[in-house]
């Protein structure tokens, strides 16, 4: 350790990816699809983002994140009620497997298809870890500038695209594939 007897370190250097980008970011996503649980005491909501973008927090109980729901209509947080009793939910995703869960046995109201999912902290270690498993295509990547609104209430000001979605063509090239836009000298020809 620095400044041991016999230590060869002068000085610690730490990288802080995480503590440092984690609150820069947050994800969204409608719930495509609901599904009770077996026991008939809850459900599974499936949404459009799992381990393809949040690999730690589905593989590791050390990287949990804070989840939101907000309903369809109101964008409002979901608040239980006679139409929406707290349920034990499991947040899944996309990909094809039992592991592509966000979160299971979460108290929540009964969410519905439609309804938003966010998940809070996900400036590190999210797309810059993305899977291409099922060969899905990279999601965009917004901004937005905060300021004050007629009323002074701080509110968002302007929207920005820091990276556009994959396109079909993107994701052909990411596996070598030829794209139908390229030109003959780019394409790989594979004998059969």
């Amino acid at each position: 350790f620095p400044g041991a007897d016999g230590s060869p370190f002068r000085r610690v250097v730490t990288e802080f990816g995480q503590s440092l980008h984690a609150k820069s970011g947050w994800l969204a996503s409608r719930v495509e699809y609901t599904k009770p649980l077996s026991s008939g005491e809850g459900q599974i909501a499936t949404i459009h983002f799992g381990a393809d973008v949040c690999l730690r927090q589905c593989y590791t109980a050390q990287h949990r994140r804070r989840l939101e729901f907000y309903d369809a209509a109101k964008f409002t947080p979901k608040e239980a009620s006679s139409e929406s009793p707290l349920v034990h939910v499991h947040i899944a995703g996309p990909l094809c497997f039992e592991g592509d869960t966000l979160t299971k046995g979460t108290e929540a109201p009964r969410l519905s298809r439609g309804d938003i999912v966010v998940l809070r902290e996900a400036g590190a270690n999210t797309l810059s870890l993305y899977s291409r498993h099922c060969l899905r295509q990279v999601p965009p990547a917004y901004g937005y500038r905060l300021g004050r609104g007629e009323r002074g209430a701080v509110e968002v000001s302007e929207w920005l695209v820091l990276k556009p979605s994959e396109d079909l063509e993107g994701c052909s090239r990411h596996w070598g594939w030829a794209a139908p836009s390229d030109p003959p000298s780019k394409r790989i020809r594979v004998e059969v």
